[in-house]
């Protein structure tokens, strides 16, 4: 169970959150490549209908593997890797939606540091412009008393990273605990290490994140924040890229740890779409999916003494994917949470679209189809995206 301490203006918040730059200046790579994403998010609609055994195990395992791709700690095996990464073999999609939340905090955190670093405290309602360590410079822009800041970098390059556009906090002063946003347009591109010569990882991001609450406590903590806005990423290193939008996407979290037993609860709301690609040019799609949120809660507990892991997913989702896989809405209860020991035993009972689908211990599920009870052992290779 991953840990990460996020602040925002001067709020300290642990939360759980699973690490990315908007055309503050055009990225020398984007080669021309638009920030929309392949497939829409498709609206809520009527249930889609589950009228056989493998439409029913591909919607049970696609849904545990969405649920379980936004959970820390989660190891959910599907049905003989049903649901199984793309080809690029790039991060899970739950994963990528924190990631790029943590992100947007972790460059907030950057910013207020920013005058530290720099060895001066800028003054209330004052623009100060300071040199970047190896060459370019950043423009810092601070109002004491609303607590507003903003930073514009111009061909900024220290430890290894080049970085252009503007970042800005609004609303967010000290004690603050509720209210605010954050804006990032900015374009970052990291070497490898000994020189600005070898590109590792390359980011476009023009997002804008509206903090609703925040609070932390020593064994609690809660957040509630939307996201809109376009990101881009390109990863040298594997040569792959990829492309994701946020569409009033909305998140409220709350973490709590009591003895051995850690519960993650999250209610999510809104769109996002996202692309992956098999190369660095944003040409050869891998694979591609929009999802749209509607209250979907998903509570994720592990105990940590009896190494047993718990999910429950309750409301409904949206999604189109490319490769056509999940295409529909689908509105999923949980009756018995889904709980899964240390040797990837599942047992639980969940409802998708009206179909009731048992897990049984022997690794199967009872899926009741038109009231009649079908066993589900193995559709393998059925659908093949990342979540």
């Amino acid at each position: 169970m991953k840990k990460l301490p996020v602040v925002i203006g001067m709020v300290a918040v642990t939360g759980i959150l699973y690490a990315c730059g908007g055309s503050g200046s055009k990225s020398s790579s984007d080669s021309g490549s638009s920030s929309v994403t392949t497939v829409t998010a498709p609206p809520i609609a009527s249930a889609t209908t589950i009228s056989n055994s493998t439409e029913a195990a591909r919607t049970v395992n696609s849904s545990r593997a969405l649920a379980s791709s936004f959970a820390s700690g989660s190891a959910f095996p599907s049905l003989n890797s049903l649901v199984s990464k793309p080809a690029a073999d790039q991060t899970a999609n739950g994963h990528r939606i924190l990631d790029t939340i943590r992100d947007v905090q972790k460059r907030a955190l950057a910013l207020q540091e920013i005058p530290k670093k720099v060895g001066k405290y800028v003054a209330a309602s004052t623009t100060d412009t300071y040199p970047c360590a190896v060459s370019g410079s950043r423009t810092i822009v601070y109002d004491d008393v609303s607590g507003n800041m903003s930073i514009t970098a111009t061909s900024c390059k220290e430890d290894y990273e080049l970085t252009n556009g503007t970042m800005s906090l609004t609303g967010i002063s000290q004690g603050a605990s509720s209210g605010g946003s954050i804006a990032v347009n900015m374009s970052t591109i990291n070497y490898a290490y000994g020189g600005y010569v070898t590109k590792e990882h390359e980011s476009v991001m023009n997002l804008t994140m509206t903090i609703n609450s925040l609070s932390n406590s020593a064994n609690s903590s809660t957040s509630s924040f939307s996201m809109n806005g376009t990101e881009k990423n390109i990863n040298y290193n594997s040569g792959t890229s990829e492309k994701q939008a946020f569409g009033n996407f909305s998140l409220s979290m709350s973490e709590s740890a009591s003895g051995s037993i850690t519960t993650v609860d999250m209610t999510m709301g809104g769109s996002v779409t996202m692309d992956t690609y098999r190369d660095t040019t944003f040409s050869t799609i891998d694979t591609a999916s929009g999802m749209t949120f509607q209250n979907l809660k998903l509570v994720d507990t592990v105990n940590s003494a009896t190494m047993t892991n718990s999910l429950t997913i309750d409301g409904t989702y949206a999604i189109r994917t490319i490769p056509a896989c999940m295409d529909g809405t689908f509105a999923i209860s949980t009756q018995s949470p889904l709980v899964t020991t240390s040797n990837g035993v599942t047992t639980g009972q969940m409802t998708v679209n009206g179909v009731v689908m048992v897990f049984n211990a022997d690794g199967s599920v009872t899926a009741s189809i038109n009231g009649v009870p079908q066993t589900i052992t193995s559709y393998a290779n059925v659908c093949s995206l990342s979540f």
